[in-house]
């Protein structure tokens, strides 16, 4: 099955609509799919840069990717600061040799809605207070940034919960920030160094995720970016949803996709056909004092909770006093 390279991307391999792949960016190449290494404020959690040099990689040739929120370039670092430094977040974080996506949210919180958005902007709460961010100052942070690949600005909707006039004002603002985006990317010379990722939303309605990707699938971007995933929808309905998104948009061109957590998440999504991910599942287990131990195989029946050791058959709970002498 012979399939064409786009912006760097190849597929290698099919099984259903599960791919394997490899993505080449100016910072390296990627193997897909992958979950990218989760950060805060451009810096990963718990981990040094000692420890990120000995991720194991699949090889020499290849590199680990790193998420960054350009949301977190906005303030404390000012774009203006990032840029006086040089070398964008690559040179400003020490992360040279990593391919950077930037995306527009951080999968461990929802900095979104705590006011809501016009067809100007869009509020966020981010760690310098609230911001009212315009395509203009988003496109500053990403060209201070200069990552391998960048998620334009979107309209972020919970899934649950949102009536069928905010997603269409939702979608139709999403399609206007796109245009302004890459028009903005082009005058500020940002698409010589950056590939952009085009935002599919639609919140729960698999219906209104069709149609969003199929808005976006002729747009001259790199690829896609799933949005608004893991803000409370019915995981039982989530195969439905990415299925509906996944479907009009061209298969030559990566998905990457913001929200889903654990392993048995991610794998759903994968046989689904997304490639890559932000993931901040580590993060969370080890701020709760937990190691992953999950099985390549899912679990018969599901995972089940383990209460006397408050684990389950894809995590332990290293605090657990039936650990104490271990």
């Amino acid at each position: 099955m012979s399939i064409p390279s786009t912006a760097g991307f190849a597929i290698q391999g099919v099984d259903g609509k599960a791919r394997v792949s490899t993505w080449t960016t100016k910072n390296g190449v990627m193997a897909t799919p992958a979950s990218l290494l989760h950060t805060r404020r451009g810096f990963p959690m718990q981990m040094s840069q000692d420890l990120i040099r000995t991720l194991h990689k699949g090889g020499e040739e290849l590199s680990i990717g790193v998420q960054m929120n350009v949301m977190h370039c906005l303030t404390q670092p000012t774009p203006a600061i990032m840029i006086k430094q040089g070398g964008g977040a690559h040179g400003y974080y020490n992360m040279g040799g990593h391919p950077i996506l930037a995306s527009n949210r951080d999968p461990s919180t929802y900095e979104y809605h705590v006011k809501p958005s016009t067809d100007a902007s869009v509020h966020v709460m981010v760690h310098g207070g609230g911001v009212q961010v315009t395509p203009e100052l988003y496109m500053s942070a990403v060209q201070a940034m200069r990552p391998d690949i960048y998620v334009t600005m979107c309209d972020e909707l919970p899934v649950p919960g949102v009536s069928n006039k905010r997603r269409a004002a939702a979608a139709a603002r999403n399609l206007k920030w796109l245009d302004c985006c890459l028009d903005l990317a082009n005058s500020l010379d940002v698409g010589r160094d950056s590939l952009a990722l085009a935002p599919v939303g639609g919140g729960a309605d698999a219906g209104e995720r069709n149609k969003a990707a199929t808005a976006v699938a002729d747009k001259p971007v790199a690829g896609f970016a799933l949005c608004g995933f893991g803000t409370g929808e019915d995981p039982s309905s989530r195969a439905e949803l990415i299925c509906a998104a996944v479907e009009p948009l061209p298969n030559e061109k990566p998905r990457f996709m913001s929200g889903v957590s654990s392993p048995v998440e991610v794998l759903d999504a994968v046989a689904e056909g997304v490639d890559l991910f932000d993931n901040s599942y580590v993060m969370a287990l080890t701020e709760g004092g937990y190691a992953a131990c999950f099985q390549c195989k899912r679990p018969e029946g599901g995972v089940a909770m383990d209460f006397k050791t408050e684990g389950d058959a894809a995590k332990m709970n290293l605090l657990s006093l039936d650990y104490r002498y271990d």
